[in-house]
Order: structure tokens, then sequence, then C-alpha cells
């Protein structure tokens, strides 16, 4: 800016003095940082033009990286500086998103014209700028926040340093700080963020975990480190290649709106999204962004990270070899133990791998306290006991050290003499003064400030570690301005609070978003507040929030529910709970969707008996049901009393929609357990109310007789009921029906028509139909749902007999479900996966994966399948000639069949074990009664399919007996009956048999 020097320039009563470098009202000099000088006179001397965040940044630092942040802050200290002389007149303009414009006149005057500025008003200046408070009584010496000094951590500076330079050159590397409250981990960290900013090398992201949203918010932290990208000067590409390579996270960050081509494209990749699909957009994204620049990723007080977050970071940790990315978490090694975190899990995987590594970090000894205080006060004449004296204290706590210091500064026991630093009392006097512990520092250091600052900042700590000046000032009814002023004053002189960002909010109020420089102040403010008060203040905190984000509150319910707790308004919280189980169920966090459930529900236990009450609770257990479903499966004890709870809601509310998800949830636990014709009557009752209410889920109705009427072996009826909801069904007007029962009722219907219309002889409408069951699954951002389709056809493709195509299927279905935390859509696909192995030459290893697929399905109490699965095991037994093991499978799914009235597959348990009997060395009759059995039943159900595949086994044998006549016949009969599929294995061998037959001569 040295183009600039010599020059004057005045608006309003201002004028800019770019050769003292002073800024002066009236003839008065107003205090302002040597930056945020810097950043006046650049906006004045562009005045009426708009000025991109990016371009002040290069042109105030135009040699090093500095954080938006910073920018924000030094503009918040240039308004308050103007404001105060000239009663609120708007100077800077901020255009949201874009900039910032200087607004008023300004005009450039000859240097002559500058009033005199006395010694004593450049002192005052100096002394402000250089973080001096006059006093007449004494002279000490009150630290700027940002001039703090770091001892006793060059290893683990060396550490980070070395870690970082190594993704320079090689792959990515997660160092992980760990150390107790207080020990310095954010100091550490940030220091050394600090040293990279300035040399400009990468950029850095930052995300922080809650305490109070601990493990409930999915993907929190994550989606900070992703935001700050987007908003980073350091890397303007980060938001075009986010929306092409991750357009699901981009529109979790940027509402999509509008009706252009690019959103429209946008909205239905979205609309496809899974947790798999998260994890590959996120490893792409990261993959491109640190390729264009080295990327530092900051993950602040893990201990309180969700499981998502977790998951996602292990993800990571397994593609460094490909990412140019420095991971740096911090965490509190005793509380990841005592909450058994997730992240202990993943931790020793990533270490054996090389690619993590811990920096414990110690507490401070006598000889690092002395070091400091050399730093603090060079030259000083402290007594040597005194750095004894504050470890004694401090336990040589960094955090609780520092703040030792100021209070003896503030208190005037370290003061300067004119040569130089002293103590100004005895040792034994001081150390009667001083606080016996830790906490006691903290109380004592809060009752320093004044009553009103104490106030501001006990509104502040009811918001949470990080909290917005707006909101703290509609609560407490003071000027925002004055609040952001005496925050400032609370950063610079008591170390309170830090500034994080300036931002906007929904309703496009401005705010700067403040932080606690540590949680252990803002814990003791909290907990300082009388509970009358602290019911009060949650509630206007709510109610501020609420205001400024209107109808955009995503993103924020599970704050806005934790206040409604804390301010006992139960009915409140119980529906932001809900909304955010539900957001959590959609970015496939079920786990947090659990656990939001149940607080909303333990809310709920706080109100009165009422019709209100009971609807809440029942929607909470439709939603805890849904989430319970995806991680236990329907058939889990907790499911089944959910539902069975949730139906007893639904009885007392009446005959109205509220019954329908129950009776739905009831049926589908019974399906799953494999009790169909219980399953039915819920069905029923579901088919008839929702018929009667006109509501839109008739067509969940429909499936939900469709399908019990399946498994009993009723296909036609079945057919009747399934193709009616499938030809109901649009993805507008239903999808959202996935949310309230589990599952996309498109896709289950299009599923079961398909598998219904292979057992009646229609294989390629129940390929077209499967496909079509997938198509729409995998379009619906829903676990469930696209583990369901993935799975269901797959075995649509096991009935046609393409083991390439079902390998396919299983394997994509085996590692989604393992993702999600899927154990029956997991289980079910393991053993297609080996099925299709069997038939691959692999088959000791398909029966083994076959086998272990049964027992993880039934683990989770699910029947359904289980006859099915181990008629396919058996007959893999009989091609490795193991009988007595497929004798022994055979007469479990008999016994499972004839138990819960499961009747599908019960036409060719007969037919296989008639056939396994005869590799068996049995007589001929006993393999024919089963043939037989086999085609009586399939001619009963209608069941065409495996009507032909009994038939071909009898003139097999009938082939081997030389009954000719009678097989070709009864194999003519059937095989004419068909009208497609003939490429389908099942077709193929009954022509060339029927061939065979009737060349044959015996």
């Amino acid at each position: 800016m040295s183009q600039l020097i010599g020059r004057i320039y005045e608006f309003g009563h201002f004028r800019l003095d770019t050769t003292e470098h002073l800024l002066l009202r009236d003839g008065e000099v107003i205090s302002l940082p040597p930056k945020a000088f810097d950043v006046l006179l650049v906006l004045v001397t562009h005045h009426g033009h708009l000025l991109g965040k990016e371009e002040l940044l290069k042109l105030v630092w135009p040699d090093a990286f500095v954080e938006e942040a910073n920018l924000s802050y030094n503009i918040s200290l240039i308004r308050k500086a103007l404001s105060s002389g000239e009663n609120g007149q708007k100077f800077i303009e901020t255009i949201p998103k874009r900039g910032y414009r200087f607004v008023a006149s300004v005009k450039e005057v000859i240097r002559e014209s500058v009033a005199p500025v006395v010694a004593s008003e450049v002192d005052q200046a100096l002394g402000v700028l250089g973080g001096y408070r006059s006093s007449s009584q004494l002279h000490r010496r009150v630290k700027p926040v940002d001039e703090r000094h770091t001892v006793g951590r060059e290893r683990e500076r060396a550490e980070l340093r070395s870690g970082f330079e190594s993704t320079l050159t090689g792959g990515g590397l997660m160092l992980c700080v760990a150390g107790e409250p207080g020990i310095g981990k954010t100091t550490l960290v940030e220091d050394f963020l600090t040293e990279l900013a300035a040399e400009g090398q990468c950029t850095v992201a930052r995300g922080r975990c809650s305490e109070r949203l601990a493990g409930t918010e999915a993907y929190l932290p994550l989606l900070e480190v992703l935001e700050s990208l987007l908003q980073s000067g350091s890397n303007p590409a980060a938001a075009r290649v986010m929306k092409q390579i991750a357009p699901t996270w981009y529109a979790q960050l940027v509402p999509l709106a509008g009706d252009d081509e690019e959103t429209a494209r946008l909205m239905n990749e979205v609309k496809g999204a899974s947790q798999e699909r998260l994890k590959r957009e996120l490893g792409a994204f990261l993959q491109e962004v640190s390729r264009l620049r080295p990327l530092l990723l900051f993950f602040d007080d893990l201990h309180w990270a969700d499981v998502s977050t977790i998951d996602m970071l292990s993800f990571l940790g397994g593609k460094f070899e490909a990412l140019g990315v420095l991971i740096v978490i911090t965490y509190r090694p005793s509380d990841l133990l005592l909450q058994k975190h997730p992240f202990l899990q993943i931790k020793p995987d990533l270490q054996a791998r090389g690619v993590c590594h811990e920096l414990a970090l110690q507490f401070l000894n006598q000889a690092e306290i002395g070091q400091y205080l050399e730093l603090e006060f060079p030259g000083h004449a402290f007594p040597p006991e005194l750095p004894k004296l504050i470890h004694l204290k401090t336990e040589g706590s960094p955090l609780f050290m520092a703040d030792l210091v100021r209070y003896l500064c503030d208190r005037g026991v370290i003061a300067h003499n004119g040569r130089h630093w002293t103590l100004a009392q005895a040792l034994p006097e001081i150390e009667r003064e001083l606080p016996e512990s830790v906490r006691g520092m903290i109380e004592r250091k809060v009752a320093q400030l004044g009553e009103e600052d104490r106030r501001l900042l006990m509104a502040a700590s009811v918001q949470g570690y990080e909290f917005d000046s707006a909101v703290i000032a509609q609560v407490l009814n003071i000027k925002t301005d004055e609040v952001e002023e005496r925050l400032d004053k609370l950063e610079r002189v008591y170390a309170f609070v830090r500034l994080v960002s300036e931002k906007e909010f929904p309703n496009r109020t401005l705010t700067l978003r403040y932080r606690f420089v540590h949680v252990l102040y803002q814990n003791a403010l909290y907990g300082s507040l009388r509970a009358t008060r602290k019911v009060t203040l949650s509630r206007d905190v709510a109610q501020a929030l609420e205001g400024y984000y209107g109808e955009k509150r995503a993103g924020v319910e599970n704050e806005l529910a934790v206040l409604c707790e804390a301010a006992r308004e139960y009915a409140r919280a119980a529906d932001y709970f809900q909304l955010a189980a539900q957001q959590a169920s959609q970015v496939f966090a079920t786990q947090e969707a659990v656990a939001l459930a149940r607080r909303g529900l333990a809310m709920v236990e706080m109100l009165p008996d009422s019709r209100e009450r009971r609807e809440q609770e029942f929607s909470l257990q439709v939603v805890l049901g849904n989430a319970l479903i995806a991680t236990k499966g329907n058939a889990a004890t907790e499911v089944e009393l959910t539902y069975s709870r949730a139906h007893e809601l639904a009885q007392q509310l009446g005959e109205t929609p509220h019954l329908l998800p129950a009776l739905w949830g009831l049926c589908a636990v019974n399906i799953v357990k494999g009790q169909p014709r219980k399953a039915l009557e819920y069905g029923e009752k579901f088919l008839r109310l929702a018929e009667r209410l006109q509501d839109p889920a008739v067509l969940v109705g429909h499936h939900a007789v469709g399908v019990p009427l399946y498994f009993l072996g009723k296909l036609s009826q079945s057919r009747d009921h399934l193709q009616r909801s499938a030809s109901l069904y649009t993805a507008a007007q239903h999808r959202f029906l996935t949310w309230l029962y589990g599952h996309d009722p498109g896709m289950v219907a299009e599923k079961y028509v398909s598998w219904t219309l292979w057992l009646l002889g229609y294989p390629e409408q129940a390929l077209a139909h499967g496909l079509e069951s997938l198509r729409i699954g995998m379009e619906v951002s829903h676990a469930n749902t696209q583990a369901h389709a993935l799975t269901g056809t797959a075995i649509t493709y096991q009935h046609c007999g393409d083991r390439q195509r079902v390998r396919e299927l299983a394997e994509d279905a085996v590692a989604f479900s393992a993702e999600q935390g899927l154990p029956l859509w997991l289980g079910l696909s393991m053993a297609l996966r080996g099925w299709a192995m069997v038939g691959q030459g692999e088959a000791a290893e398909g029966i083994e994966e076959l086998r272990r697929g049964i027992e993880a399905s039934r683990a989770t109490g699910a029947e359904l399948y289980t006859s099915y699965l181990l008629c396919l095991l058996a007959e893999a037994y009989g091609i490795e000639g193991q009988p007595r093991q497929y004798l022994a499978e055979l007469v479990r799914a008999q016994a499972i069949t004839e138990d819960g009235d499961g009747r599908y597959w019960e036409a060719e348990i007969a037919r296989v074990k008639g056939e396994l009997l005869l590799k068996d060395g049995a007589a001929a009759a006993e393999a024919e009664q089963c043939f037989r059995r086999a085609i009586e039943i399939a001619r009963h159900q209608q069941a065409k399919s495996l009507e032909l595949r009994a038939v071909m086994s009898l003139a097999r044998l009938q082939k081997k007996q030389c009954k000719l006549a009678e097989a070709q016949q009864m194999l003519a009969e059937v095989y004419g009956w068909f009208t497609e599929g003939f490429d389908t294995p099942d077709l193929k061998d009954a022509k060339a048999l029927l061939e065979d037959l009737e060349t044959r001569v015996c």
C-alpha cells in the first residue's frame, strides 16, 4: 500500500491520515489496529465499488493466507470505530456472500490541512493498539489474545510439521493430539495452523464437535469443514468442484433453488444418494481439492463426534494413499474411554497401517512455566519460587497458568517499575490470595467481570460453546453494536471468547459468531445460573433463533430441541427432536436417529396426558420404529415393542390416519418373523382403513395384503394386490411415505410383483419389474430402501438362474448393508453371494458363505426367507456330495414352512429333497413321491415355474425308468404353457430334455 502513503481522505466527521496511519474524528484519534486501518483504507479508496472478500484479503494480506474470520473481525472493529461518532450512520454495506462496499462520500485533501496530533493522543492510540491499559495507580500489561506464547511443545510442533510435510510428497495422514481439558490441545494446533497460514502453503478447514449435541448431530464437524472450504479464499475452486463431484454434500450446505437445468440435474442426483455415495463423493472431492492445493482438516474435540462422522474418518483413512490430506484431531482420552467412543474401534487399525499417530500432551513442568514467564515478561526480576507456586496452583495446566498470570497482572501483583517486571507483593501473601483449585481459578476469573459483562456471558453460555452476537442482543434487549463492542473487550482484555466468523441468518440479519476460549468457561458460566434463570434464557435463545431462521430451520432442529428441553417446554422439544431424527435418517445416520427419537420420547413423558401428548408420542414411536428397523431388522424385539406401543396409541386416538403406520409396523414385523397369516390380519385392517379414509397410503395397504398372500402361496390373489399397488404409485405423490413406513412403497410393490410373476411363470416380466424395483429404490435417499432393492433384485435373478448377475448385485448389497449397519439385508445378500459362488467353481467357499448368511439373517429374528435359503443350502450340499448335511437342512426348511405357514417355497423343498434322495442312493419310489408332491403343490398354487422344475425332475427319473411317453406328455404340456423366458436356464433345460425324450428309444 506504499502508493497510498501521504494521502488524506475525509468522509463525514472522519479523516484517514495515511502518513501517520491514524483515523481521526474532529481532530481526536480513534483507536484502530493496524490491519483494521489497512482494511478501511482499501474500502475508502474503492468507495462506491463492491469489493469481494477474496479481493480484500489479497489487497490487505498479499503475502499470506488469512481466514475470512480475520477479515470479518476487522470489519467489525471498523464499524464500531465509525459508528461511535456518527450516531450509527452506515459507512460499510455488507453484500451477503459476496463482499463489502464503502457507501459514504469520500474526498481527498492536501496534507497541510490535517489538524495537529498531540503526543498524548498518539500515546493513547498506540497504547490501545499495543494492548496496554493506562492507569495512574498501576503499570500493568494486559496481553492481547493473539499474542500468546506457547512453551513446552517443541516435540509436538515438530511432529505436526513433519506430518504436514509428509503429505506434500506422499499420502494422507491423521495426527491425534490427545490430552485432558485445559492442557492446550486446541492452542497447539491453532498456533501451527497460524504458521501455515502465514506461509500460504495450504488450505485449512476447521470443524468443531459439540458437547451439547454430542453423538446426535450427524456429520456436524464434517459439514463445518466442508462449509469452511467453500468459504475459503485460498481455494476459490472448491465450490465449483464440490458442485460437480460431491453434489450430495453441496446440497446440504447450499440450498438448491431455481428451475434451471443445472439445478434439476443436481436435485435428481441428490435423490439417489446413499451413504456409500456420500463416502465416494467426499473422497473424490477431497482428492481433487488436495491435488489443487495441500489440504489440512482440523477436527476439534472429537470425543463429542457422532458415529457417522467417525465412519467417514475411517473411510478417509482407508483412502490416504490417494489423498494429499493431513487430518488433525484433538480429543480427551478419558472421555473416549468413558463413552466407549466409536473412534476407539477404528484407531488401532489406522495406527497398524501407519496412517495415524497420537501426540499425547503432558502438563507443563516448573521449568516450562519459568520459560513462559520469561517470554511474557522479558528481563523480569521475579523470585525463582514463582514458577513453583504457579505450578502448584494450576497443576501445570497451560490454560489456567495463563489465566493465573493474567489475574496477577490485573491485580497489580505483577507490575513494571520503569526498569523491569517485578512482584508488588511477597510470595506468601500472594499464595494466600490465590484460589485452591482449578474450579476456583475459573470462579475468580469470572468474578473479575462487571455485572453487565457477566450477564452477557451467562446468556451466551446458554446458546452454547459457540454463540451469535445478534441472538444475545435480542435475548438481553441490547443493541447488537453494544453487544459486539463488549464481546470485543471480553476477547481482547479478558480472553474469555474468540471471534469465529461473520455470518448472515436466513432472514438476512448479520451477526458475529463467537466461541468461548475453552468449554470449561462455558460450563462454569452455565452452571452458575439459577434454575429459573436458565429456563428463561433457554426459552429466549430458542425464540431468537426461531425468529432469525424462520421456516429455514433445517440443521438447527437439534440445537433448538436442546434449548427447549432446558426451557422445560417439553412439547416443543419433542417436536424438534422428531424433526432432527427424521433429518438424521435422511442422511443415513440411523444410530443418531434412534438416539434423537428416544430423547424426544423422554420429553413426551414429561407432559400431562392429553390427545396432543399421545399424538406426539405416536409420531416419535413411528420414527423410532423405522430407525430401529434399519439398525436391528424388522423382527427385532425392540421393533415389535415399538410398533405395539404405536398401535396402542393409535387405537386410543381412534380410526384416524395415525393407525395406519402402526398397523403396517406390526404387519411387517410378522412378515419378517415368518408369520404371514398373522401379518395378513394386520394388512387387511390397514387396507380397509386406508380405503375408508381415502388415504394416499392405500397402495401400502395393497402390498400389506399382497406380501403375506405371496408367502402363503396364494399367488394369483397376491399378484392382483401387488399390481394394484404398483399401478397406484407415483414418486411425486408417494415417496414421502418412505419415511413413514420404512421403505419406498413403489420399490416394494415392484419387487414382490417380480417374484410373484416369476412363480406364476412369467420370467421376462419378472425381470422387468425387478429392474424397475431397483431403479426406484436407488433413486431414494433411504438406506433400508436401497439395501432392500439390491437384495430383492438379486433374488429375482436367482430365480432366473443368472449366477453372475446375482453375485454382482449381492456383492453391492453386502458392501452397502455392512456400511449402513443393516443386519437383515447383510445376511440375506451374503447367502445369495454364496449361492452364486457354488455354481462358479467355488463350492466349498460358497457353502460357507451361504451358511454364514443364513445364520446372520436368522440372528435378527427373521424367518421369512429361511426355508428358501435352507433349500439353496441343501442343494449346494448336494452338489458337494454331503448327503447328511443336505437332508438335515431340508428337514429344517420343511419344519419352518409348516410352523409359519409360509408355503411359497414348499414345492421346491419337496423337489430338491427328491433330487438329493436319488443322489444319496435312495429308492426311486421315494424320490418319485417327492416329485409328485412338488407338482401337486405347485399346481395348487399356480406356481408354473416351480411346476416346470418338478416335472423336469420327474421326467428325468422316468427317462431312466423308460417311461418315456408319460414323461414326454407331462413335460410337453407344462412347457407348452409358457409364452416367454425361453432364454432362461430352466426353459432351456426343459426344451433340451423334451427333445431328448422325443428321440430316445428304450
